[in-house]
């Protein structure tokens, strides 16, 4: 390995580019920040250091960072509270909005030691998934 050399972007993987973006939208500003599936093209083992990483970001600056995941890496920080996770349910006439407290059924599992991946992918799975599998049969 040679140090001390210039680096471009077309040297770097997508996930280290990903993460570069990451930690730059996270660090610039002040205001709210939305972002949506930060964990696509990331080693799971880094994908787990993002919500302590986004906690120690948001208690040094005070900014808020709102994040939308169906990351079970994301979701199972035992950080994360049953008041800083929300459902978004399609309905017919728009999207429900839930925090995970309000779900007798989700805070018992998740009180019983189940984290909120496991916990919010039962919840929110498409009834039919199970009928791609048929696709090009």
């Amino acid at each position: 390995m040679t140090f001390g050399q210039w680096q471009t972007e077309e040297h770097f993987s997508d996930g280290t580019l990903r993460l570069l973006g990451l930690l730059w939208a996270v660090s610039a500003g002040a205001g709210p920040l939305l972002l949506e599936e930060p964990e696509l093209s990331l080693h799971p083992e880094v994908v787990m250091q993002i919500p302590q990483m986004f906690a120690r970001v948001q208690r040094r600056s005070g900014r808020q960072i709102i994040v939308s995941s169906h990351s079970v890496q994301i979701l199972d920080d035992s950080g994360i509270g049953t008041d800083e996770v929300l459902t978004l349910t399609p309905e017919n006439e728009g999207t429900a909005v839930q925090l995970i407290k309000e779900n007798a059924q989700a805070v018992a599992l998740h009180a019983a030691g189940m984290g909120f991946g496991e916990i919010l992918r039962a919840i929110t799975a498409p009834s039919e998934a199970a009928q791609l599998s048929l696709f090009g049969a």
